[in-house]
């Protein structure tokens, strides 16, 4: 049988992504197929009662087809990310994040920030990401035979919460967030103000 994606072929990497995915979650209760300027990603979706982050989970599977700036060509990356309550919509925002690195050349790592002219999604203030590897693994490294993948948290965050992590680092936001009690994975909290 061969696997399709919305219509289209699935590669073999996309569908060892996906198969990867589905080992910890099971079947995603959503996907969209992206693409933009002729690069493609997908993006699934798993409800908050499927995984043990007791989140809805977002995660792409195409960014891995292309090799990006910076990293040996062997090293790919894939984004994810956790909500609750559910954001369906963003999933666009979380797909131009996967694919802006490749069809800009540019190097996208964690702790790494990226910003949107426009919101995340209607109704939100929330303009960026803050791309993390997380500090307790949610989603293990996939060793192919050609490739390794290594998943990045993606992170809404507010303009003010970009420029602490301009200004004091990564850590500090992160800090910053559990000192004042904000969880980071409500898509409804409150900007941290300016510090």
């Amino acid at each position: 049988m061969v696997a399709t994606r919305l219509g289209r072929l699935m590669s073999d990497l996309i569908q060892a992504v996906r198969e990867h995915y589905q080992s910890l979650w099971g079947e995603p209760s959503r996907e969209a197929h992206f693409e933009i300027m002729g690069k493609e990603t997908d993006l699934f979706k798993w409800d908050a009662d499927l995984n043990p982050e007791g989140v809805f989970l977002y995660a792409t599977a195409g960014m891995s087809e292309y090799p990006l700036a910076e990293y040996d060509a062997a090293h790919r990356l894939e984004l994810f990310t956790g909500l609750l309550p559910e954001r369906d919509e963003i999933a666009n925002t979380l797909s131009m994040l996967a694919l802006s690195p490749v069809i800009r050349n540019t190097h996208l790592a964690a702790n790494h920030t990226m910003t949107f002219p426009e919101p995340l999604w209607p109704g939100t203030e929330m303009h960026g990401f803050l791309v993390r590897k997380p500090k307790v693994e949610i989603v293990p490294a996939l060793a192919l035979k050609d490739i390794h993948i290594e998943f990045l948290q993606a992170i809404p965050i507010f303009p003010s919460e970009v420029a602490i992590k301009s200004k004091h680092g990564a850590d500090a936001l992160i800090q910053a967030w559990y000192e004042a009690k904000i969880p980071f994975w409500n898509p409804d909290r409150p900007p941290l103000p300016i510090s």
